[in-house]
């Protein structure tokens, strides 16, 4: 291996692999956990996503922060297809008979025979919401010049998690439940969404900085292409 391969390879960011691993891991665990609701009181109602998709947004905001936009954006779409590919084969898989003798196989079923249809919610809801908050965290890191990054990614979270979340709970659950029920359940999750985004705002900022010291890396560039289905970088 010559020289300049390994300089090459010294400059490859140390943490971007394994942050959007969790991210993957993170988003994915909400997508299987979406149709677990739970009472907040006698008569309120909360998916138990709710209270990790508030996670998946920090750390997109933190990786557009430290990394840059492209950066965020390629991992959307990663693990979007990774997604895809977990709800194909479970799908899939659903559709070989189990022998009557062994209990409980119907559960499976019930538990993620619903993943296609999940995807499809998550999937509009990420496009329309999860892009958006990186856009803004993005651009107003331009504007800014770097600064105010708490009040960048509460505004961003906050704006980018109403869409994700009218989007992604209106195709899941209309037909599945009563349209009163439904428009709670977005009232609710989004409610707890920002309570979320505001606490989990303060670790993370401490997180960007241990990154942005340990990469030495801090991206914010005008210029850059904010088209969500671009791919490629310049």
């Amino acid at each position: 291996m010559s020289m300049s391969m390994i300089k090459e390879e010294l400059k490859l960011p140390r943490y971007l692999n394994l942050l959007s691993m969790i991210y993957a891991v993170i988003f994915i665990s909400s997508v299987v956990m979406a149709h677990k609701i739970i009472l907040l009181s006698d008569n309120i109602v909360i998916s138990v996503s709710a209270f990790i998709i508030p996670i998946t947004y920090v750390f997109l905001d933190a990786i557009a922060e430290v990394y840059g936009y492209d950066a965020a954006r390629k991992i959307i779409w990663s693990t979007l297809f990774c997604e895809l590919i977990f709800a194909v084969i479970c799908s899939s898989l659903l559709l070989l008979p189990s022998p009557p003798q062994i209990d409980n196989q119907a559960a499976y079923q019930i538990v993620v025979g619903s993943l296609l249809r999940t995807f499809v919610g998550s999937f509009l809801g990420v496009v329309s919401g999860s892009f958006l908050n990186i856009f803004l965290i993005s651009k107003l890191k331009i504007k800014y010049k770097g600064g105010f990054f708490i009040l960048r990614c509460i505004l961003s979270s906050m704006l980018g998690e109403l869409i994700f979340t009218i989007v992604s709970i209106c195709i899941i659950f209309i037909g599945t439940m009563p349209l009163v029920e439904v428009l709670q359940l977005i009232y609710t999750s989004y409610l707890v969404k920002l309570i979320f985004s505001v606490i989990s705002v303060f670790p993370v900022s401490f997180l960007v900085m241990y990154l942005k010291r340990n990469e030495a890396t801090d991206i914010y560039k005008s210029g850059v292409s904010f088209n969500p289905f671009k791919l490629e970088s310049k």
